[in-house]
């Protein structure tokens, strides 16, 4: 094995990572630069992961923090949809509201086989963040559970926290303020292969208050080829009157994926979603992004 002294770039990647060439040792993947670029064709290692920002991102120092917000709609058609498990275009809440979790399967309770607490992650009427585990209540849709000690304004992430023997829920949990359903835990599958996510599928995020988010990667992919998918990334800042802006938008047949080398800032409270809508008729499109979160000074 030799590895070469210099430190380089690979072209077309994100600016942050940096590689030496590793020859004749096939313990190490390959780093492809693109468009040709010989010289990471061979194996690299990792060497040195920069921090343009100085934030210490990574390294376990300074005031930062990161979310990587992932979301799946299984049936995305010609109208334009919000990029999460229920479809359509999500609605927000404009008054901070107590919720409950409801499932639709009867294992799904707090002695159940399935889902037995839910933990909810968001954002007070303040837009600074709170975290809450309440039970999960199987109902035929129409009634109430155990309601939450919190008023949650946003919420951006719910994952099963505790489960029976399946380990993960049964059925649709739907996370609700009164009739609106701000979040949900879906399922995929049917028959046999029926099972829980055990966590939500939703684009939707709120950066915290006293944060600036950068936006880093956005990907958006698509199981059906050719079939046409445009995605759109939406930024409503509150300081700018809630105006939905498309930040950044992706035509594709079937994945895609941006590196940001400049990162896309997004002011703090701002709400971020991505929508959807293609030329086929349900088909299941995934959205992924990530975002890192530096203290406001």
């Amino acid at each position: 094995m030799s590895i070469k002294t210099d430190i380089k770039t690979p072209y077309q990647t994100l600016n942050y990572m940096k590689y030496v060439e590793i020859e004749n040792d096939s313990r190490y993947p390959a780093v492809t630069g693109g468009l040709g670029q010989g010289v990471f064709n061979k194996s690299a290692i990792l060497v040195q992961q920069v921090d343009p920002f100085g934030t210490g991102i990574g390294s376990g120092t300074g005031q930062q923090d990161y979310i990587e917000k992932f979301g799946a709609n299984l049936s995305v058609g010609s109208d334009l949809e919000t990029i999460w498990e229920p479809g359509g275009i999500y609605e927000y809440l404009t008054t901070a509201s107590v919720v409950s979790a409801i499932s639709d399967e009867s294992e799904d309770a707090l002695n159940g086989d399935g889902a037995r607490t839910i933990e909810i992650q968001g954002l007070d009427s303040n837009y600074n963040t709170i975290t809450e585990i309440i039970s999960c209540n199987p109902t035929d849709g129409t009634n109430g559970g155990a309601e939450s000690t919190n008023e949650f304004l946003r919420i951006y992430r719910a994952i099963v926290k505790t489960a029976g023997s399946t380990g993960t829920n049964g059925g649709n949990i739907l996370i609700k303020a009164g009739s609106t359903t701000v979040i949900s835990i879906g399922t995929h599958g049917t028959g046999g292969n029926k099972e829980g996510f055990g966590q939500s599928q939703t684009s939707v995020y709120t950066v915290p208050a006293g944060k600036t988010g950068y936006l880093t990667q956005w990907s958006v992919g698509s199981s059906v080829y050719n079939s046409g998918v445009q995605a759109y990334f939406k930024v409503s800042e509150v300081d700018d009157g809630k105006v939905l802006r498309t930040k950044d938008v992706m035509f594709l047949n079937n994945y895609s994926i941006k590196d940001y080398k400049v990162p896309l800032r997004i002011p703090e409270k701002s709400d971020v979603e991505v929508r959807a809508y293609n030329n086929a008729t349900g088909i299941p499109v995934s959205t992924t992004y990530n975002i890192i979160l530096i203290d406001n000074i």
